[in-house]
């Protein structure tokens, strides 16, 4: 008798597994809709950008745009510009001229970020024990710019600094330091004598000196780091960021003249253009040229 009153349990159980009623999962709003074809011309760039690229340009960023990184918490704070048509198109140009002009679409797809942002203030509050307002954010899925109507109103020789400095902070503090381009072998084997180790302090009428500038470059290197005689070479990321630098802040003519005069220079600093250039990168082109 109570094997029959199982599988009457049973069978009630299967009967009623199937008259529950159907799930009706609720249609979900994507945050942001794309429209190339939009009468609207900040959303009509934004949205060619999304669709060129496969990456995002947020022009109205909340804190899901930026808090979260990953498993992280990005200790930031964007303020939003103001979200004038004219005023947005306005920020969207000076970011053309100012940084994505340097970069085809076919190399945004390979070393950008998911994410480009451009705001009226960025405040970074990691590690600081007040936030510090910043002209650039950058972690491992977003880069932001800063952009408030003090920038939006620059002369040409302020907008070649301010270009200069969101490039040099791109390419080191996003590519280089993320790994989203990958520096040559070759460059770091170049004088690895020199790594992992102090230099060791010149000495001049018995004295122990630093190293001059002229000997660094002999070295094959841009910078030391330290203090006083006590010097050592920067962490290999750093040591290839430096190049960078130098490339974006001389001029042709100076680079030029350093590779003539620096035969250990010159062959890093071409391993550092070749790799620039693997990712369709001509670095004489990302620094804003001023309108005479």
């Amino acid at each position: 008798m109570k094997k029959y009153i199982l599988i009457i349990l049973l069978g009630l159980g299967i009967w009623s597994c199937y008259q529950e009623d159907d799930i009706h999962v609720p249609d979900e709003v994507y945050r942001r809709t794309y429209d190339t074809n939009s009468t609207d011309p900040v959303l009509k760039y934004v949205s060619k950008y999304y669709f060129d690229c496969g990456r995002l340009f947020i022009v109205d960023p909340d804190t899901a745009d930026y808090v979260y990184n990953l498993q992280n918490k990005n200790q930031y704070r964007i303020v939003r510009l103001p979200q004038d048509k004219d005023y947005l198109l306005k920020g969207i140009e000076m970011t053309e001229d100012l940084f994505l002009n340097g970069y085809s679409v076919e190399t945004r797809k390979k070393i950008f970020p998911f994410t480009v942002i451009i705001a009226d203030t960025l405040w970074d509050s990691g590690g600081y024990i007040y936030a510090k307002s910043q002209n650039t954010l950058s972690s491992t899925s977003l880069f932001a710019l800063a952009l408030p109507e003090s920038v939006l109103a620059f002369s040409e020789a302020e907008k070649v600094n301010r270009s200069r400095e969101i490039q040099k902070s791109f390419l080191k503090d996003f590519v280089i330091k993320f790994d989203h381009m990958v520096v040559p072998l070759a460059f770091y084997s170049a004088n690895r004598a020199l790594y992992g180790e102090d230099v060791p302090p010149k000495k001049e009428n018995g004295e122990e000196r630093s190293w001059t500038q002229e000997e660094i470059y002999e070295a094959g290197f841009v910078k030391f780091d330290g203090w006083w005689t006590q010097e050592y070479p920067l962490s290999y990321k750093d040591d290839a960021a430096c190049f960078i630098d130098l490339l974006l802040e001389k001029s042709s003519e100076e680079v030029e003249n350093l590779r003539s005069t620096y035969p250990l220079l010159k062959k890093r600093l071409d391993l550092i253009v070749e790799m620039l250039e693997s990712y369709g990168i001509d670095y004489r082109k990302l620094v804003y040229k001023a309108k005479e």
